[in-house]
C-alpha cells in the first residue's frame, strides 16, 4: 500500500529536470536564401561593406541556438516593415519576397519550438513548504508541520520563483520520508473512521491547589527539621542533617543554608498568602509570585488531525490592573498563537472561544496560557514596573474546555481509499481484494 507514497512526492516536485530532444536544429533552405541575400542584400552587408554593422554572408542558416535566429527575426522584421532593400536598389519581386519571407517565418517558427525544448537547464518550480502543506491538507485533510520539511532556499519573501528553488537527493530523501509518514498514517487514521464529538474540562485549580498545599506543607516541614538540628548543635557538614529543600533536595553548602535561613519568610510568604484568596477552591489566579502558578493549560490526548477543535476559557479579571495586563498569551507545545484579550471579572467571568486545527505528528496537543508581557524582563520585575500598586495576579481562570473534533467534507484520499467506510472490525484495517488494491494504488 505504501506505494501510494509517489503520489505524495509528487506533489512535492512539479518538474525539476531538463528536458532534451536529439532531433538537429531547424536549417533555412540554403539555394533560396543564399540567392535572395546575394542579390538583394550581400553588398551592403558583406565582406565589403557592413551597413549598420550588420555582415549576412556569415550568419549560419542553421538556427541553432538563440542569437542567431533573433539575427534572422530582424532580417524577417525589416523586410516586413519594408525598410531593406532600400528605395534606390533593385527590388525583389513580389514573388522572390513572398518566397523569402516565407521560409524565414516557417523556420524562425520551427526554430522556436525546437530550442525551446533543447536539451538546456529550464528552470521549472517546485512546490514550497508552504505550497507542500497546503496540498497535503487538501488531499488527507491534516496539515503537516513546515519544520518537518526541508527550508526554501533562499529566504525571500518571493517564494515561487523557479530559478532560485534547489532540489538535491537531500530533499528528495525527506520527501519521500515525509510521503512515507503522511500514507501511512493516513490509512491508519482512515481505518479508524471518524472520531465521535466530545468535551473535554479542565479545572485547573484542583491540581494547582493540591500540588500548592503539598508543596507549602512540606517546606514547612523542612524549615522544622533544619531549626531543630541547629538548635541540636549540628552543622551542615554533619551526617543526617536535613537537606535543601530550595536546592531540589541537594545538601547544604555554606552559602546555601545562610540564604535558606534568611529568605525562608519570604518564599514561605507566596504560598501561605496564595492559599487564602477568596476563589481558590472556584479557579486559578495567574501569578508571578513564589509558590503560585504563573500559567494554565489543557491537553488534548488522542486527537484526529483532520478535525478541528473549539478551544473555550471562562476567565475574567483580578481586581483593576492596567490594560497591559489584561491580555494572555497562548500557544500550543511551543507553537505560539494570537494573544487573547480578557474581560470579565474575578466573579463574573466570560467564556472566550476559539478556533484550532492541530498539526498532524503528535499524540497530543496542549493549550497553554499565561499573562502576556516582555519576556527580556522578569516576571516579578514586570508585575512591579507596569503595576507597582496593584495585585500580583491579574488574571482568573475558571476552566478551559476543548470541544471536537468537527470534520468537514470527506478529502480526496477518504473517498479514493475508503469508499464504504471505515472497517467495521475494531482495530483491523479494511480489507480489500486484489482489483481493489491495484485500483488504488
Amino acid at each position: 500500500m505504501l506505494r501510494v507514497v509517489p503520489l505524495v512526492l509528487a506533489v512535492a516536485v512539479a518538474s525539476l529536470f531538463p528536458r532534451s530532444s536529439g532531433a538537429n536544429p531547424v536549417e533555412l533552405n540554403r539555394q533560396l536564401v543564399s540567392g535572395f541575400l546575394e542579390k538583394h542584400c550581400i553588398a551592403c552587408h558583406g565582406p565589403r561593406k557592413q551597413k549598420g554593422k550588420l555582415r549576412l554572408d556569415e550568419l549560419s542558416i542553421e538556427l541553432s541556438n538563440d542569437s542567431i535566429a533573433a539575427h534572422w527575426q530582424d532580417v524577417l522584421d525589416t523586410l516586413n516593415a519594408g525598410d531593406m532593400p532600400p528605395e534606390d536598389e533593385p527590388q525583389p519581386s513580389k514573388k522572390e519576397l513572398t518566397g523569402f519571407l516565407a521560409e524565414l517565418t516557417g523556420k524562425l517558427e520551427d526554430a522556436r519550438r525546437h530550442l525551446s525544448d533543447q536539451g538546456r537547464e529550464v528552470a521549472m518550480r517546485r512546490l514550497n513548504r508552504r505550497e507542500y502543506v497546503n496540498s497535503i491538507e487538501s488531499l488527507f485533510g491534516f496539515r503537516v508541520r513546515t519544520d518537518t520539511l526541508p527550508e526554501d532556499d533562499p529566504a525571500d519573501p518571493f517564494d515561487t520563483i523557479g530559478s532560485q528553488q534547489f532540489f538535491s537527493s537531500y530533499h528528495f530523501e525527506k520527501y519521500l520520508e515525509m510521503g512515507r509518514v503522511i500514507v501511512t498514517d493516513a490509512l491508519a487514521l482512515g481505518n479508524k473512521g471518524r472520531q465521535p464529538l466530545k468535551i473535554q474540562v479542565e479545572q485547573p485549580e484542583v491540581r494547582a491547589n493540591r500540588e500548592i498545599r503539598d508543596r507549602y506543607r512540606q517546606r514547612m516541614e523542612r524549615w522544622r527539621e533544619v531549626v531543630a538540628a541547629l538548635e541540636a548543635g549540628k552543622t551542615f557538614k554533619d551526617d543526617g542533617f536535613p537537606l535543601n529543600f530550595d536546592a531540589k533536595d541537594r545538601p547544604f553548602d555554606g552559602r546555601g543554608l545562610h540564604f535558606y535561613l534568611n529568605f525562608h519568610a519570604e518564599r514561605s510568604a507566596g504560598p501561605a498568602a496564595y492559599l487564602k484568596r477568596e476563589l481558590i477552591d472556584k479557579g486559578l489566579y495567574l501569578t508571578r509570585r513564589a509558590g503560585g502558578r504563573w500559567s494554565a493549560g489543557i491537553v488534548k490526548h488522542g486527537y484526529d488531525p483532520r478535525g478541528a477543535y473549539k478551544v473555550r476559557l471562562l476567565a475574567g479579571i483580578n481586581e483593576e490592573p492596567p490594560e497591559s495586563r489584561t491580555f494572555v498569551s497562548v500557544n500550543d507545545k511551543g507553537r505560539v498563537l494570537a494573544p487573547l484579550r480578557i474581560y470579565g471579572t474575578a466573579h463574573e467571568n466570560e467564556m472566550i472561544e476559539l478556533d484550532y486545527q492541530p498539526l498532524h505528528g503528535s499524540s497530543h496537543f496542549g493549550f497553554q496560557i499565561m499573562e502576556r508581557r516582555n519576556e527580556m524582563i522578569d516576571g516579578k520585575a514586570y508585575v512591579r514596573k507596569v503595576d507597582p500598586y496593584g495585585d500580583w495576579s491579574s488574571i482568573f481562570v475558571d476552566r478551559m474546555e476543548v470541544e471536537g473534533p468537527f470534520y468537514g467534507e470527506p478529502t480526496l484520499f477518504e473517498k479514493l481509499a475508503f469508499p464504504s467506510g471505515p472497517s467495521p472490525k475494531r482495530n483491523q484495517p479494511v480489507e480489500r481484494t486484489d482489483e481493489q488494491a491495484k485500483a488504488l494504488i
